[in-house]
């Protein structure tokens, strides 16, 4: 029975599955793109397959199987598939804890909304389109079932919340206060990576001398957040920035995020 992976090649969190298959030469899954510009994953057929309306997701083709948790499909894709053993049972709490602390940084709110007015004007052209489409996606469906309408609402409310904020730059404080509180967030979550590498004799990989869930979990969200911050994603962090390029220039990595 095929599998299929719903991703999006832009999205944060796909980028894990995606690199796990790349790692362990998966050839027996299908990705299918979901547009989240178009408001793709809020129509119901998409809603019945993941209940938050998130990429990536995993189903079995004519099954109720399915995984929609990026650390849940890499453990199952790991377990499942001959290859690369990407979760060595010997670092497995270690590597654990580094993906469950990198999902506590909120890059996709980051990228979304602006530190401050200069960025929000940098910013604006594009998410407002972005958000515009969304919003009347969310409308749109709205109107074609009331199975979803609590969640159909909540949704409204936080992308107009954002798009308002975008629309009146002078009401915009409390939003700049909330990007920087999240942006602080990653800032440890950074310098603890940086600190782990310091330690390690080789920077090459985040545990011990192998490739593991770990680094597939991090990449892309320093790949993310290295699109929204720049050079101070790697300012003071030598070590980091060093294990950066060096798995960057992984076949890998390079067939998912230079493809």
């Amino acid at each position: 029975m095929s599998r299929i992976l719903y991703s999006n090649n832009d999205a944060l969190w796909p980028g894990p599955p995606r690199l796990t298959i790349a790692e362990k030469g998966i050839n027996d899954i299908k990705v299918e793109e979901i547009q989240l510009a178009a408001g793709q994953n809020f129509s119901p057929e998409y809603l019945a397959l993941s209940a938050n309306g998130t990429v990536p997701t995993l189903a079995h083709e004519n099954s109720e199987k399915v995984l929609d948790d990026s650390t849940d499909i890499c453990e199952f894709l790991n377990k499942e598939y001959d290859g690369i053993n990407l979760l060595p049972e010997e670092h497995a709490e270690t590597v654990r804890q580094i993906i469950q602390e990198a999902h506590t940084v909120d890059a996709n709110f980051l990228t979304i909304t602006p530190a401050n007015e200069a960025e929000l004007q940098h910013k604006k052209a594009f998410v407002t389109g972005f958000l515009q489409a969304r919003i009347h996606s969310i409308q749109t469906y709205q109107k074609s079932t009331l199975e979803y309408k609590e969640y159909y609402l909540g949704r409204l409310q936080q992308n107009e919340f954002l798009l308002g904020a975008y629309s009146h730059p002078e009401k915009a404080g409390p939003l700049y206060a909330k990007h920087n509180v999240e942006w602080q967030n990653a800032i440890e979550f950074l310098n603890k990576l940086n600190e782990r590498l310091k330690d390690q004799e080789s920077k090459e990989y985040l545990v011990g001398n192998q490739f593991t869930l770990a680094d597939i979990h991090v990449i892309p969200l320093l790949n993310r957040l290295k699109m929204v911050k720049r050079e101070a994603v790697f300012d003071g962090r030598s070590d980091l920035a060093v294990y950066f390029k060096s798995v960057s220039s992984r076949p890998s990595v390079q067939s998912v995020f230079q493809a």
